[in-house]
């Protein structure tokens, strides 16, 4: 049986998967999700490593169609080695990480980042460390947050009954957003 966006938003564990090329700075990103996360969320978070971030996307499938977790975290770093065009393989993942997400309707968050110059250099490489970190801590947030709205989506749009628009329980937010994204299926509902 197929679970509702609020059920497995609300599941007590989310999935971190990076990649291992370039590990030293994806590290930083998985330390900033680590710490941030922790102080905005009380999901535990299962760690895993594929080889490069072509895998990402098989694994994070996998990882959905367990039922274990709320969501997914991809982290990985898809550098121009100088051998193939690198924009086709961050596309790649990207697209397959959204199929992934829209098949399974497990969110599915990608920091597989891609930049658009990057050279082995010390000051370079100190650069990117320190951006990983950053990005670190705003997937963590953009995670939370995201868990949070989707596990309410029950209260927006219940499973049964009309909305009652006046319910004080309800963010007021949600109570005006719904009011306008149903007003008018409300209005055709009653015409039919």
């Amino acid at each position: 049986m197929k679970k509702s966006i609020s059920e497995i938003a609300s599941r007590g564990r989310v999935a971190f998967v990076q990649a291992t090329w370039h590990k030293d700075i994806v590290n930083q990103l998985r330390d900033g999700f680590k710490t941030e996360f922790a102080t905005l969320s009380d999901k535990q978070v299962t760690y895993f490593e594929v080889p490069g971030a072509y895998e990402i996307p098989l694994f994070s499938k996998a990882l959905a169609e367990s039922g274990e977790y709320a969501a997914v975290i991809a982290a990985g770093l898809v550098v121009d080695g100088g051998i193939y065009r690198h924009e086709f393989v961050a596309s790649t993942v990207v697209d397959n990480l959204m199929r992934v997400q829209m098949d399974t309707g497990m969110p599915v968050f990608s920091a597989v980042l891609t930049p658009h110059h990057f050279h082995a250099g010390e000051e370079h490489q100190q650069f990117f460390k320190d951006h990983f970190l950053h990005k670190g801590q705003e997937v963590a947030h953009a995670c939370a947050k995201t868990l949070d709205a989707l596990s309410k989506v029950c209260y927006i749009f219940p499973p049964k009954g009309p909305l009652d628009f006046n319910d004080t329980n309800l963010p007021l937010v949600f109570r005006c957003w719904t009011l306008v994204l149903c007003e008018d299926s409300l209005i055709n509902r009653d015409r039919a």
